[in-house]
């Protein structure tokens, strides 16, 4: 029987050559080299050219303006006189701020007067701390009480100096700060006890019809001279009131030795504005 003839088989040589493919790919990869792998970048932070590194900003390096300022300052105002009471403030100034206002004296007499400043007193220190000024309005219903309180603050303002002492709003101040020899504008005041009388200012007392202001000459404990530097003239009828009134309230002063005069009437303004001023002078001798 005859064997039929069979092709020789491709698998061994196909698997050769799969074998032979594979082992030189194995040889390519392994003959290889390759430089090593460059390290990666640092991160660096910014540095400014020619500086050192910039820190990233943060609140605790943060200059507060705060930091520059002294702190704040409160200035009592003058006491003002109305028919209906006493006016005075406290202000309170940080920088050139105002950053408070605090009645300490209003009208409060009666019930009328009481609830007059209690509606007003929020509107005026509203309209100083808002426009840093004592140009508040003149409320109606409260002409006195409006105008005596910005007159009781402006005296505050004017009399407010430097944090650090060394000027002052007004020049009568800054020279006195600057120089303590140097003499003020205003009536001189002998504060030393040696024998001779004394002249002492009051202050300015304004109200409806004008300002009164004396000053009072002492000696030892007695009253010598009272001398009117302003007393109201707006017109020929204040005028005439103050030329009758002044000699009467000064008389009285000098023979009793205080500020206790009669309230005159038809005068009643002038009078109680004549002896607020005269005591506030005899308040500066103690």
């Amino acid at each position: 029987m005859t064997k039929a003839h069979q092709e020789p088989s491709r698998l061994p040589v196909r698997g050769t050559i799969a074998t032979v493919g594979t082992v030189g790919a194995l040889a390519l990869l392994l003959s290889f080299r390759g430089g090593p792998l460059a390290p990666p970048e640092p991160v660096l932070a910014a540095v400014e050219p020619g500086g050192s590194q910039t820190p990233e900003p943060t609140a605790a390096t943060e200059t507060s303006g705060a930091e520059a300022t002294v702190g704040a300052v409160s200035i009592t105002g003058d006491t003002y006189t109305t028919p209906y009471g006493d006016v005075q403030v406290e202000v309170t100034l940080d920088g050139g701020d105002i950053t408070e206002v605090v009645a300490l004296t209003m009208p409060a007499g009666d019930r009328q007067s009481r609830r007059i400043s209690q509606y007003v007193e929020p509107i005026l220190r509203e309209e100083a701390v808002t426009g840093d000024s004592a140009d508040v309005s003149v409320i109606s219903g409260a002409t006195f009480t409006s105008e005596a309180y910005a007159a009781s603050l402006q005296s505050a303002l004017d009399d407010a100096t430097t944090v650090d002492g060394s000027a002052a709003t007004n020049s009568d101040t800054a020279a006195t700060a600057s120089d303590p020899t140097a003499s003020s504008s205003t009536t001189p005041t002998d504060t030393t006890p040696a024998a001779g009388p004394v002249t002492v200012t009051g202050q300015a007392v304004r109200f409806r019809f004008g300002t009164v202001q004396v000053a009072a000459t002492v000696e030892g404990n007695d009253i010598v001279d009272v001398q009117a530097l302003r007393l109201p003239n707006g017109d020929r009828h204040s005028a005439q009131i103050s030329d009758y009134v002044e000699p009467i309230l000064r008389d009285e002063a000098i023979s009793t030795d205080n500020a206790q005069v009669s309230v005159i009437s038809g005068a009643t303004y002038t009078s109680r504005a004549y002896a607020a001023s005269l005591q506030s002078a005899l308040d500066q001798l103690g």
